[in-house]
């Protein structure tokens, strides 16, 4: 028998015709953050679906340079000639600012680079990283290079922000400027045809709602405009915290590749396990909008008619997950399910593999991942600087055919490329979400096929080493300041922590004992029986006594003593300190006392 613990260890091508100019529409309908499946938000918290475009609803300095990809399209400039056209403009009024500009990304990463590394493009210029084709706030069209991380520097494990237009070298700018600066409306156009020899031609054309038209022309080897392309927002008016909106996108020539596989969405990711006949499988949504109440069902694919829908599910608010319970499941034989839900009028199926139970003569394969970083300093946007998506990692483990994964913690975060958000809640849950759904779009195909187990450990919570304390914060000890991750209990509260483990753990077993944390928050301690082994899932950190509280003598931050004297094999179990629950204590003796796995 096995126990676990919450530890942390370490295309096919479609060219677009030369034709008609192909038009990308935003969906009718309420304001959503979730912008669809052709995009990747970067941050997920910063953009909005609205009923006029898409909307960059930041526009603090302290967030600069925000991008939406269009992950269903690639400027190819060998492919032939390419046009790219939207409508840009503030969206609060105000006079504009030094450091604002809207506009486009254009040539992030590369046909070599994944698309979702070259998606990622955003606040810090570094190799890969693009040019940047602006409406700047004193109303000049601009090209800039955001490929050179400059003096703003590549940052440690979250990126640098001090990233200014100044930083960016400047390319190319049009001779004359918009009298009254980046205000109203402006159709943005953009062209770009590679001469033969290495080279490409960019011409763009900016036109204001007052008949002002600036245009600008440059020079650039080819690669500058091999990769993604993007919608750029920096900064906002005077007075406003928000940026700028953008109109439905214009595409035509055959550069613009067309790669509809690349979309992702609804469903990121399904985690599932089977245990003693109860099949139970969680279904990863993005933060969907009041609209989207259509409800969620699991179908059998090999069937037809009503029978074929084994359990339905509306989405939960928080975790924007949907949830299936199917009892009398029959462990024999696999099974090809989906997940199949309706937004915006568009029906999707999101397609998992059910295995049968392995058999429990046969040795079972475990594959075991934790402490998944994005990015750990020395930026670049490639392979050499980002490590999202991880697909050298799922690679490795595929080729191990594993019988069931464990995912031991950390699945994300707080702080990876991008600062923590810790409040408010609203804004909190959706930054813990963008993080988390980069996980899924990582392992998702690997979870999708494979029975799972996930446990959240402190970075999932937002919290540096948790003691939990059964959810208790305590007093510091007299003269003493202690920061709030050493005082116990939970420092993101009951909301948080709840929506995460509705991401991670709602899939297991059901918990031997449900009843929750006196503060309300959810425990997952349960066993899992697969391929003849027994396991124990323990939450291990739930009741675990802080020893800045249970040690005062040691002076301990973060779990470490400092003080000189103090003794941790004689000092170091303090009496009344718990490392495990009653309940867990409980629950172990039943498990371990057991004559059979069944």
């Amino acid at each position: 028998m096995l126990f676990f613990l919450s530890i942390c260890l370490t295309a096919s091508l479609t060219m677009v015709p030369k034709g008609e100019p192909q038009t990308e529409h935003v969906p009718d309908g309420g304001i959503r953050v979730w912008t669809g499946a052709d995009h990747w938000a970067n941050r997920l918290a910063d953009w909005r679906q609205g009923g006029d475009g898409l909307w960059c609803v930041e526009g603090r300095q302290r967030w600069p340079f925000r991008s939406l990809h269009r992950l269903t399209r690639a400027w190819n400039p060998g492919g032939g000639p390419g046009q790219v056209s939207v409508t840009l403009w503030p969206l609060e009024s105000g006079a504009p600012r030094g450091e604002q500009a809207a506009g486009l990304c254009l040539g992030a990463g590369g046909r070599e680079v994944h698309v979702l590394r070259s998606a990622s493009v955003h606040q810090t210029p570094a190799a890969d990283g693009g040019v940047l084709l602006m409406v700047q706030g004193d109303g000049r069209l601009v090209l800039r290079d955001f490929s050179q991380a400059g003096d703003s520097g590549g940052g440690g494990w979250v990126m640098s922000n001090r990233t200014k237009l100044a930083d960016l070298p400047l390319l190319g700018s049009s001779e004359e400027q918009f009298p009254e600066g980046l205000q109203g409306k402006i159709q943005l156009r953009v062209s770009a045809e590679a001469d033969g020899n290495g080279g490409v031609t960019v011409h763009a054309l900016a036109l204001n709602e007052g008949g002002v038209r600036l245009e600008l022309t440059c020079h650039l080897p080819v690669e500058s405009m091999d990769g993604s392309v993007g919608l750029l927002s920096h900064g906002g008016p005077e007075g406003s915290s928000k940026g700028h909106g953008f109109g439905p996108w214009t595409f035509s020539g055959a550069a613009l590749s067309e790669h509809p596989e690349r979309a992702i969405g609804p469903v990121h990711c399904v985690q599932y396990t089977v245990d003693r006949g109860l099949l139970k499988v969680t279904a990863q949504l993005p933060p969907l909008g009041d609209q989207d109440q259509e409800p969620w069902e699991l179908v059998d694919l090999a069937m037809s008619g009503p029978e074929r829908v084994l359990a339905r599910s509306a989405w939960k608010q928080d975790s924007y997950t949907a949830h299936f319970r199917v009892p009398a499941w029959d462990m024999t034989r696999a099974r090809d399910l989906g997940v199949v839900g309706t937004i915006d009028g568009k029906t999707s199926t999101y397609a998992l593999h059910v295995t049968a139970n392995p058999d429990p003569t046969k040795p079972l394969i475990l594959g075991a991942l934790s402490c998944v970083k994005s990015y750990t300093g020395g930026l670049a946007w490639n392979q050499s600087g980002l490590w999202f998506p991880h697909e050298d990692l799922v690679a490795a483990v595929q080729a191990a055919e594993p019988d069931l994964l464990f995912f031991a913690g950390d699945q994300i975060y707080e702080g990876d490329l991008t600062p923590a958000i810790s409040s408010p809640m609203e804004d909190a849950l959706l930054d813990y979400h963008g993080k988390w759904l980069r996980w899924c779009v990582s392992f998702g195909s690997l979870t999708r096929r494979l029975p799972t187990v996930t446990i959240p450990d402190d970075h999932d919570v937002y919290h540096g080493n948790v003691w939990g304390n059964g959810g208790v914060v305590e007093v510091a000890p007299e003269g003493r300041k202690l920061r709030g991750q050493d005082l116990g209990g939970y420092r993101m509260g009951v909301r948080f922590v709840n929506a995460v483990h509705q991401t991670q753990v709602a899939h297991l077993p059901d918990p031997a004992d449900p009843t929750p944390l006196p503060n309300g928050i959810s425990v997952y301690t349960t066993s899992l029986v697969h391929g003849g082994v027994s396991f124990a899932i323990l939450g291990d950190r739930q009741w675990k006594s802080s020893p800045s509280i249970a040690c005062p003598d040691g002076e301990i931050v973060n779990g470490w003593a400092r003080a000189e004297n103090f003794d941790p094999l004689t000092q170091g179990d303090p009496k009344g300190a718990q490392l495990l629950g009653a309940r867990q204590l409980a629950f172990l003796e039943g498990w371990a006392d057991r004559k059979s796995v069944v």
